[in-house]
């Protein structure tokens, strides 16, 4: 799950025009969307995008099988500014995954601004 909601947050254009691109020492990679999986790669650059998985557990079963779990997504949006476009714009792209917003908190720092979002889904056996 983890690998497609990447994948769907860096093909955004809109996101990635709204978060930048870090320089890449790797030339081979180039310039990467500060959108991160776990833990950035660099604080440097900010607005940024980090996710993961927060929880996930069985959630449906049929003849004593579990068929689906449900998935529980963090997400965090860190800026010098405000964070409200981009958190939008990663909330309408989870909403078009299927994801449901559980909980969104804005969390008081000294110097950034930052808010999380907590998101499910159901992922059924055979699905990413």
């Amino acid at each position: 799950m983890k690998q497609k909601l990447l994948s769907t947050l860096t093909a955004d254009s809109e996101l990635v025009s709204l978060v930048g691109k870090i320089k890449s020492a790797d030339k081979v990679q180039g310039n990467i969307p500060c959108i991160f999986s776990n833990t950035p790669s660099s604080w440097d650059t900010l607005p940024a995008v980090v996710f993961l998985e927060k929880d996930g557990e069985d959630a449906v079963f049929a003849d004593d099988v579990c068929i689906a779990r449900t998935v529980v997504i963090q997400i965090d949006v860190y800026a010098k500014t405000s964070v409200t476009r981009v958190f939008d714009r990663v909330s309408l792209l989870l909403r078009n995954m299927g994801f449901v917003c559980k909980r969104v908190m804005d969390i008081p720092e000294p110097t950034n601004r930052h808010r999380m979002g907590i998101f499910n889904i159901t992922v059924y056996e055979g699905e990413n």
